[in-house]
């Protein structure tokens, strides 16, 4: 996952 899509998306990074 990316810690940029983090920041736009709020918690799916985890599940990425």
């Amino acid at each position: 996952a990316k810690a940029v899509e983090t920041c736009k998306i709020g918690k799916r990074d985890e599940q990425l």
